[in-house]
C-alpha cells in the first residue's frame, strides 16, 4: 500500500466504539477491512476498481444490500442481526453519508 495514500474511509462500529468493518475509498489502493473482534484479527480485501468500478459507489452498494451479512462476516453477529431489523434506518443515513465521502473524494494527481 501507499504510504501517501488518501482519500475518505467508513468505519462501522457498535455503540461501545469497537469497529466492525471500514471501507478505505483510497486513490490509489481502495480497499475494505473486515475487523474480528473476538480474534483480534484483520482481514484486508482490496477493491478491484476494474471489476465493481468507483470504491465509493461500492461501498455504497455494501452499506445497502450487504452490510449484516459483512458484520456477521466480522464475527459481530448480534450487530448484524440488529442492524438486519433496522436496515430502513440505515438506508435513510445513507444519503447524508455519502455526501460526507464525496466530498472528501480525493483529487487524482498528475502523473
Amino acid at each position: 500500500m501507499h504510504f501517501d495514500d488518501h482519500g475518505p474511509s467508513l468505519h462501522v462500529c457498535d455503540l461501545e466504539g469497537r469497529e466492525h468493518v471500514r471501507f478505505d475509498c483510497f486513490l490509489h489502493e481502495p480497499h475494505y477491512h473486515y475487523i474480528e473482534q473476538a480474534n483480534q484479527a484483520n482481514v484486508i480485501v482490496r477493491i478491484d476498481e476494474v471489476a465493481v468500478g468507483d470504491p465509493i459507489d461500492f461501498t455504497f452498494r455494501c452499506l445497502e444490500h450487504r452490510l449484516p451479512d459483512m458484520l456477521a462476516n466480522a464475527g459481530a453477529t448480534a450487530l448484524a442481526d440488529e442492524v438486519r431489523g433496522r436496515m430502513d434506518e440505515v438506508r435513510a443515513a445513507l444519503p447524508k453519508v455519502r455526501e460526507l465521502m464525496e466530498r472528501a473524494r480525493p483529487v487524482a494527481q498528475p502523473a
